[in-house]
């Protein structure tokens, strides 16, 4: 499924962190991107819905492995920042599973 077929009017964008040419920042989180980040201690989102060129940011969208151990708290934290920082009027943390068939293990709004 293409999200972007389902949103007219909007750009869907993986991994995309840009406002015009900087890259947009999270202050609460002292999270700053870096264009060589290799750590992922960034805060670039997995998926974007927006338009491009303009504030209006619809929905952030985070995803991770069930079988990553990293702690969800920082997703979360990104997410609200995502909201409160950047305008985003929605964010998801989806939690999808490895083992068998290919499902979502979890999904869940996030509020600012």
């Amino acid at each position: 499924m293409y999200l972007q077929a389902h949103i007219p009017g909007m750009h869907v964008d993986c991994e995309y962190n840009r406002d015009g040419i900087d890259p947009k920042k999270i202050q609460h989180l002292g999270l700053y991107p870096e264009d060589d980040d290799t750590e992922a201690r960034t805060a670039y989102p997995d998926i974007i819905v927006h338009k491009r060129q303009t504030d209006d940011n619809f929905l952030v969208i985070e995803l991770k492995k069930s079988t990553n151990s990293t702690d969800r708290a920082t997703d979360f934290a990104k997410l609200r920042g995502y909201k409160k920082n950047l305008g985003f009027k929605h964010a998801l943390f989806l939690e999808l599973a490895t083992s068998g068939k290919a499902d979502v293990s979890a999904a869940e709004w996030v509020d600012a």
